[in-house]
């Protein structure tokens, strides 16, 4: 289903957002936004602290926001690098931003190696983001425009140092470190059931489909010969994750969001948040 983001918000102190639907965008309803991320810091944790406290006031304080939020979370992420590289730290983050309108579309908002999937009750996947390396073809070829240098020392990193290309931060890489994400709006649908939202932690050694198959594994139930959601295993879906990556021998840190698509902004659902005993 085809969902639009309407030029009028709700009211000024509300998350929600007026959206118009169907083939001939005929029919109107309310919808919450809701927003998820993961920010991935290197160097120190200032940066990370950073967007984590203050990304979704950027986003709101954008003038393209609820009018086109993949154009206000672009603006938030180029924002918040001049604010923060202005206030003289160092380090640096990656980021990666999903707003959800509902349970109907999803945007997200990818600067560095973290990476947004969606999975489906087949366990296949829909990417939303892709990793900004130095090493890839069109990665190289901007920093190279801009004078920089990407050097293989264990892996392909700017200037020899960072082994990602986008970030929020990393003040002494500008301009070849941009935060500029790259952004991705989809259209969810009945077999959409998970998004995934992880530190390059999990990547590192696994691919999305693995990834998909150890959610699916933890979260779901067969009952009456049908695949169902069982609530009390979703719960620890991003806890069993991350102990998946580990035991595949990952060495980094790892953060992970896991989201219930088909609870996620339905009103009717029994609840749609999750808390561990």
């Amino acid at each position: 289903m085809q969902v639009e983001v309407s030029p009028v918000a709700v009211n000024a102190d509300s998350n929600d957002v007026e959206v118009t639907y169907g083939s001939k965008r005929s029919r109107r309803l309310t919808m919450p936004l809701t927003l998820f991320g993961i920010f991935d810091g290197h160097g120190g944790d200032k940066a990370s602290q950073f967007c984590a406290d203050w990304i979704s006031a950027y986003i709101r304080n954008d003038e393209a926001y609820p009018y086109d939020l993949g154009y206000a979370m672009k603006n938030a992420f180029t924002s918040i690098d001049d604010d923060f590289v202005r206030s003289g730290q160092t380090d640096g983050s990656t980021a990666c931003a999903v707003t959800m309108v509902g349970g109907r579309r999803i945007v997200c908002a990818n600067a560095g190696d973290s990476r947004a999937i969606v999975v489906r009750k087949d366990g296949s996947v829909v990417r939303l983001s892709r990793d900004h390396k130095p090493g890839m073809p069109d990665e190289t070829r901007r920093i190279s425009d801009l004078g920089g240098r990407v050097i293989y020392w264990g892996r392909w990193r700017v200037e020899g140092l960072l082994a990602v290309s986008r970030s929020v931060g990393d003040a002494s890489l500008k301009p070849y470190i941009t935060a500029e994400p790259e952004i991705c709006e989809y259209d969810t649908g009945k077999d959409d059931w998970f998004l995934i939202v992880s530190s390059d932690g999990v990547w590192d050694v696994m691919d999305n489909e693995e990834a998909a198959h150890v959610v699916i594994a933890s979260s779901c139930a067969m009952e009456d010969g049908e695949l169902h959601i069982d609530t009390d295993r979703f719960k620890w879906a991003a806890r069993n994750l991350c102990e998946h990556a580990r035991s595949c021998g990952s060495s980094d840190n790892f953060s992970v969001l896991v989201v219930d698509l088909q609870s996620c902004g339905n009103p009717g659902a029994t609840d749609g948040r999750y808390q561990p005993a």
